[in-house]
């Protein structure tokens, strides 16, 4: 009989199968030919939706609880590798962050003091980026660093999950997600696209996306004085 490691094996490859079917790009006629398909073997001549019957057809090689297990568990696997992509995680379960080698500061000869000369990505659904927000706030420096609101759909962005509105394009590259912006700034760039973001628009070179050392530099600036 087979081992309880080749049951799950060939369970694996029967479900990928099935769900890989599905998944394939196909041209729009033969996409349109094949929904038909599955909605007439979804729903039957009766109406009802009773499946692609793969556990009854399976259960002749592989039990219906190995089956079930299996389907469940490899779910749950790819989309905690998904989720650890898009937030690593130590060992205890906790965020970690990643570094990156932007480590510049407004106010040094690389990045003079310079009022309209910066630019914020901030995202909304983020407690780094909102501490950023509210001191531009309460600085009053909207009116000498501009910003811009991402948007968290990782079905849309390349790479992470902050990309563009329709409503909110991105205004200084024209890019259609973070990663276009990162690429821009460092082309080949490698690694998870974080915000918040503050660049220099004047070099096209970025400043920091560590919120910590934005929020010391933005607390220290003087724009008016400069001007």
């Amino acid at each position: 009989p087979p081992s309880h490691v080749h049951m799950r094996l060939c369970t694996i490859a029967l479900f990928a199968s099935s769900v890989g079917a599905l998944q394939l790009p196909l041209p729009p006629t033969r996409s349109r030919a094949l929904n038909g398909r599955l909605r007439m073997g979804i729903f039957g001549g009766d109406g009802v939706d009773k499946g692609f019957d793969i556990l009854g057809k399976s259960g002749k090689v592989v039990p219906q609880g190995a089956l079930v297990s299996t389907a469940k568990e490899s779910w749950k696997f790819v989309w905690k590798r998904f989720m650890a992509e898009l937030a690593p995680q130590d060992k205890s379960g906790t965020y970690s962050r990643p570094s990156y080698a932007f480590g510049g500061t407004i106010g040094t000869p690389a990045f003079p003091v310079e009022s309209g000369r910066y630019h914020l990505y901030l995202g909304n659904p983020c407690p780094w980026c909102h501490r950023v927000s509210l001191v531009v706030a309460l600085r009053k420096l909207g009116p000498h660093i501009s910003s811009s609101r991402l948007v968290d759909d990782p079905t849309k962005a390349k790479r992470g999950g902050w990309c563009f509105s329709r409503e909110r394009p991105d205004p200084i590259f024209g890019a259609s997600d973070l990663f276009d912006v990162y690429n821009k700034l460092s082309p080949n760039f490698e690694g998870r696209c974080t915000a918040p973001l503050l660049i220099d628009k004047k070099t096209g070179t970025a400043v920091s996306n560590e919120s910590g050392d934005i929020l010391k530099m933005l607390n220290a600036v003087d724009f008016e004085e400069v001007s």
